[in-house]
Formats: structure tokens, sequence, C-alpha cells
């Protein structure tokens, strides 16, 4: 077990996966932040998973794919390819919800749209019925 534990791979795989545990941990509190409609933290979040995705990617340049690996290390390799499947369904679930967020505010800003159209005709019509072509609003000047 010494000999395993001092594996160049293991070494590199236990730090991988203790970055994809924060990865997924993020991946929760983009889900909550999304749930919460907190935009800001939700910005703060993402800038936080691309970090850890460059330290990722830097570190996994590092890794060279040896003939021999020990049992200790292919067993970690698998432990992270579920972690791995874990945060992918998390992000779908996550994207999913941001998409039917960002269409109900689509929805929100037209229905806003229209009913302000409908005002402004309701004005127009409501002077025009009274024979007035002034503004109801005063600005002090006319």
């Amino acid at each position: 077990m010494e000999q395993n534990a001092r594996h160049p791979h293991l070494v590199l795989l236990e730090a991988e996966y203790a970055d994809f545990e924060a990865l997924h941990a993020l991946s929760l509190e983009q889900e909550a932040c999304i749930d919460q409609d907190d935009l800001p933290a939700l910005e703060r979040s993402i800038v936080r998973m691309r970090r850890l995705m460059d330290r990722i990617r830097v570190r996994q340049k590092n890794m060279r794919r040896g003939g021999e690996q020990a049992q200790d290390v292919c067993r970690r390799r698998r432990d992270l390819c579920d972690l791995i499947g874990q945060i992918q369904r998390l992000q779908e679930r996550n994207q999913e919800s941001a998409q039917r967020l960002l269409a109900a505010a689509r929805e929100e800003l037209r229905l806003l749209d229209s009913g302000s159209r409908a005002v402004r005709r309701y004005g127009q019509r409501a002077l025009q019925a009274r024979g007035e072509r002034t503004s109801r609003l005063f600005d002090g000047i006319r």
C-alpha cells in the first residue's frame, strides 16, 4: 500500500478528484442561484468554476498515461469518471433551468412591452375621443 500511495498518478488523481468535488459543489451552488434568481451570485460561481476548470486542464496536461498503473490508480480513475458524470448531469439540469428562466424573463418583457403599447394607444384614443391633442402629463413647459 505504501508503494501505491507514492504512485505519481495517484497523487495527481487525488488532487484531480478534490477539484472535481469542488466543481460538483459549485454546480449545486449554481442550481441554488438559479432557483433563487440570484444572478450576481451565479456570475461569481461561474467565474470560480472557470478557474477550477483551468486548474484541472493544467494538471491533466501534466498527467501522462503510463503503461503500468497501480490498482488504486485505476479505482480512483473510475471514481473520478463517476463524479464527472454526476457533474455533467447537474450542469445539464442547471442549463435547462437557466434556459427556462430566460424564456420566462423574455415572456415577461414581451408582456410588458405589449402592455406599454396598449396604454399608449388607449391614451391616444382617449385624447382623440375628447378632441384633445395635448399631453396628459405636465412637464412644466407646455
